[in-house]
């Protein structure tokens, strides 16, 4: 068969020492992204886990076009791939540290070495419940109440409010909150808020962590506008699984 320079050339026969390093947890998560998501991660892959580490810093041209001696990029527009971008921060599986006049550094989201490498989590926060207290089951990848209440405040400025700022009286309201609703559940909620029209015909309303963690009622409500399906790990039995 004649091939031309645009066809693909085949895969090399010798299967030892013509791959890298892809982790098997994607197996289970590849169909939660889209079709550029998956092609910006799996470049991004290949300059982190492909060479050992779990961050580096990239620019938005490498990731188009390629370059420091890896491959010839995702072929995306540069709109794509800072959509992709936003995509795989929002649903957890990158971090992006932006620093200013310098390339943006792209961090994998790890989990501790300890904890099971199987699907524990919702694409949008890599949440998982293991208990800790009899007040307060939840972790976050088992990290103590207080850094799970940073994470979901970091996605919370990420969907919904930019500039919101974290204060003492908001933390307690979300430990409050997490003792009625399990983390993915208030991920959901907090996921249904930044992204119905809601806002349209309440824009008299703030939407600060205060306000949106002032009452049980209030999580529940943006939680019912598209809740967790029946089968999701949450639920065990018909109930929430503590």
């Amino acid at each position: 068969m004649v091939r031309d320079s645009d066809t693909f050339p085949g895969f090399p026969p010798e299967m030892r020492r013509n791959f890298w390093m892809y982790p098997r947890v994607m197996d289970a998560w590849w169909h939660e992204l889209s079709g550029s998501e998956s092609k910006v991660l799996d470049f991004i892959l290949r300059r982190t886990w492909g060479w050992e580490k779990s961050s580096d810093h990239i620019s938005l041209s490498q990731i188009e076009r390629g370059g420091r001696g890896i491959g010839k990029g995702t072929g995306l527009s540069q709109r794509q791939i800072i959509t992709a971008l936003r995509g795989l921060e929002r649903k957890g599986y990158i971090s992006i540290k932006k620093q200013t006049g310098k390339t943006n550094e792209y961090l994998l989201v790890v989990q501790e070495m300890h904890q099971s490498s199987e699907k524990t989590a919702t694409g949008s926060g890599a949440l998982n419940a293991q208990p800790t207290s009899e007040k307060i089951t939840h972790t976050i990848d088992k990290v103590p109440i207080d850094k799970a209440i940073e994470k979901i405040y970091s996605l919370y400025k990420t969907l919904v409010l930019p500039t919101a700022r974290l204060k003492t009286t908001d933390k307690e309201k979300m430990k409050e909150r997490l003792v009625e609703f399990h983390p993915r559940e208030i991920i959901r909620a907090i996921t249904n808020f930044g992204e119905s029209e809601w806002w349209m015909n309440n824009s008299n309303i703030p939407k600060t962590i205060e306000w949106f963690f002032a009452s049980d009622e209030r999580i529940d409500k943006f939680l019912s506008l598209n809740p967790l399906p029946p089968d999701d790990p949450v639920y065990l039995d018909g109930q929430v699984k503590r």
